[in-house]
C-alpha cells in the first residue's frame, strides 16, 4: 500500500481529487452564502408585509371614519395618559413644521412624528406602558391616541388651514 502512494502518479491523482473535493466544497459554500443572502432578503419583505397587514387591523383606540376619531376606549386612555396635556406642550416645537398643511397632512405628519419620531422616556413611557396593559390595547393603539391629540392639536382653532382643498362637485 505504501509502495502505491510512493508513485507519482498516485500523488498526482491523490493531489487532483483533493483539489477537485476543495473547488468543489467552496462553490458548495458560495451557493449557500448565496441562497442565504436571498432568504433574508425574502424575510425582510415578508416581515414588511406583515407589519402593513397588521397597521390595517382595526385600531381598538380609533374609529376610522372620516376624520379619524377615537373611539370610547379611545378617549378613556387619552384621558389615562393625558394625552392632551401632551399634545399641547408638544404643539409648540411643530407648527412650523404644518404651517399651511392641509387637516389630512396635518394627521399624517401626527402619526408619522408619534411613531418614527418622539421617543417617549422615564415615567411618561411607563405610563404608557401601564395604561396598554391595563386597557388591554398594543402600545401602538396607546401612540395612535397620542397622534389623535396631536393632530387636534395641530390643526386645532388656531391652526392655518389655508391650504385645505375645496370640494369638488361633478356636474
Amino acid at each position: 500500500m505504501s509502495e502505491i502512494l510512493m508513485h507519482p502518479a498516485s500523488i498526482v491523482v491523490l493531489a487532483l481529487a483533493v483539489a477537485t473535493a476543495a473547488g468543489r466544497l467552496l462553490m458548495w459554500i458560495g451557493g449557500v452564502n448565496e441562497h442565504k443572502s436571498e432568504v433574508s432578503e425574502f424575510m425582510r419583505e415578508i416581515r414588511a408585509d406583515i407589519k402593513k397587514i397588521f397597521q390595517r387591523l382595526p385600531s381598538k383606540t380609533l374609529d376610522r371614519g372620516s376624520p379619524v376619531r377615537l373611539t370610547a376606549l379611545g378617549d378613556e386612555v387619552a384621558k389615562q395618559i393625558g394625552a392632551r396635556k401632551w399634545a399641547v406642550n408638544q404643539a409648540g416645537a411643530l407648527r412650523e413644521r404644518v404651517q399651511g398643511r392641509a387637516p389630512y397632512r396635518i394627521q399624517d405628519f401626527a402619526f408619522e412624528y408619534v411613531r418614527y419620531e418622539y421617543r417617549p422616556a422615564g415615567q411618561f413611557e411607563a405610563q404608557l406602558e401601564a395604561v396598554a396593559y391595563q386597557d388591554g390595547v398594543t402600545n401602538e393603539e396607546v401612540l395612535d391616541v397620542l397622534a389623535i391629540a396631536l393632530r387636534d392639536e395641530l390643526a386645532g382653532p388656531g391652526a392655518d388651514t389655508s391650504a385645505t382643498p375645496q370640494r369638488v362637485t361633478a356636474q
